[in-house]
C-alpha cells in the first residue's frame, strides 16, 4: 500500500492538469504566463486575444494567457490559486505582485500570513511595518480627472490616390503580410516616423487595410519607382535597427513588394517636347526712291542723271538709209 499511494497521488495531479479550465473567450483581464495584468475589452480572435482600448487594439497570443477574468476581484483569486501558499519565495512574489497592480489591502493580508510563519524574518518584518504605516496614512482626496486631449484620429484619403485597382488583392494576400511581420514593429503607433502602419489582424479589416494601402502609396516614387523610399528603407538599416527589414533585392519578400509597386503605381512618362517651330518673315520689298525737286532748285542745280539710252525703232529711214549707203 505504501508504494501505490505515490503513483496514485501523481495520477490524480495528472488528471487535475489535463482537466484544466478553458480560458473564457470574453472579459475585461487578461493574465498573462509572467504575471502582467492587462485590462480591456477582451475578445478570442482565433489563436489570439484581442484588447480594445478606446481606439486602439493589441493582439496577444493565446499560448501566453493564464487567465480570462471579468473584474480585478477576480484578477486577485486567480493569481492567489496559482500562488503556491507553502513555498515562502512565491507567496512573497505575490505580495510584490499585489503591491504592483494596487492591491494594497490583499498585500498587507498576505504580509501578515507571511510574517505568522517568519516573524524574525527582516524582510518580511520591514514589509509589514511599511505596509501598515501605509494603511494608516490618511486617504487623499482624489479630485476630478483633468480632461485629456483626444489625439485627433488620422484621416487619410484613399480613393484619390492614383493606382492600379486590379493589384488591390495583391496587396491584402502579399504585401500586407510582409509588412505586419517585418515593418509593424517599428511603424505601428509610432508617432516619430513619417511612414506609420496599422496593425491588421486578418483581411476582413477593411479600414486598417486602406490606411496601410495609402502609407504604401505615399512611399511610392512615381517617377522612379526603383528609388521609392518602401523599396529603398527595406534593403537598408534605419531608425534604430541594425540590420535591414529585408535581406537584399534576392530575398522573396522584397521581390514581391518590387513587384507590387511596379504592378500598382504607373510611372510618370517623360512630357513630350513641344517642337519650336521658327516664324519666317516675307522678305519686303526694297523702296523706289523718289526724286524731289526742292523749293528754289532747278533742273542745271541737281545733279545730272545717266544719260538713258534712247529706244531704237527698226522702222527709222536714218538706219535704212546708213545701211545702203554707210557714212564715210
Amino acid at each position: 500500500m505504501k508504494i501505490t499511494i505515490p503513483f496514485l497521488l501523481l495520477g490524480w495531479a495528472a488528471g487535475v492538469l489535463t482537466a484544466a479550465t478553458p480560458l473564457a473567450s470574453t472579459g475585461k483581464i487578461l493574465i498573462l504566463d509572467n504575471d502582467q495584468l492587462i485590462e480591456g475589452e477582451v475578445q478570442r480572435d482565433g489563436t489570439d486575444y484581442v484588447i480594445r482600448r478606446g481606439m486602439g487594439k493589441t493582439a496577444i497570443p493565446a499560448l501566453r494567457v493564464v487567465a480570462v477574468v471579468a473584474d480585478r476581484d477576480q484578477a486577485y483569486r486567480a493569481m492567489r490559486e496559482r500562488c503556491n501558499l507553502r513555498d515562502f519565495d512565491d507567496r512573497l512574489r505575490l505580495v510584490r505582485w499585489c503591491l504592483q497592480n494596487g492591491y494594497r489591502d490583499e498585500a498587507l493580508r498576505e504580509t501578515e500570513e507571511l510574517h505568522r510563519y517568519r516573524p524574525e524574518d527582516p524582510q518580511v518584518r520591514t514589509l509589514l511595518l511599511g505596509l501598515r504605516e501605509l494603511k494608516k496614512s490618511p486617504a487623499v482626496a482624489i479630485s476630478a480627472p483633468a480632461k485629456v486631449q483626444v489625439k485627433p484620429v488620422r484621416v487619410v484619403e484613399v480613393e484619390p490616390l492614383d493606382f492600379n485597382r486590379e493589384t488591390f488583392g495583391q496587396f491584402v494576400a502579399k504585401v500586407q503580410p510582409i509588412l505586419m511581420n517585418l515593418c509593424a514593429r517599428c511603424h505601428v503607433s509610432n508617432d516619430e516616423v513619417p511612414f506609420q502602419l496599422t496593425r491588421v489582424i486578418d483581411a476582413s479589416d477593411r479600414k486598417a487595410t486602406l490606411l496601410n494601402l495609402s502609407a504604401v502609396l505615399r512611399q511610392v516614387k512615381r517617377d522612379d519607382l526603383d528609388a521609392s523610399p518602401v523599396l529603398l528603407k527595406s534593403i537598408t538599416a534605419h531608425g534604430k535597427a541594425v540590420q535591414p527589414s529585408m535581406r537584399d533585392r534576392q530575398s522573396p519578400a522584397f521581390q514581391n513588394l518590387e513587384a507590387w509597386v511596379h504592378a500598382a503605381v504607373p510611372p510618370i512618362d517623360p512630357p513630350t517636347p513641344v517642337p519650336v517651330v521658327t516664324p519666317v518673315i516675307a522678305e519686303q520689298p526694297k523702296p523706289i526712291p523718289v526724286t524731289t525737286t526742292k523749293f528754289g532748285e532747278t533742273s542745271t542745280s541737281r545733279p545730272n542723271p545717266e544719260p538713258q539710252a534712247e529706244a531704237k525703232d527698226p522702222f527709222d529711214p536714218a538706219i535704212f538709209n546708213g545701211t545702203i549707203q554707210p557714212k564715210k
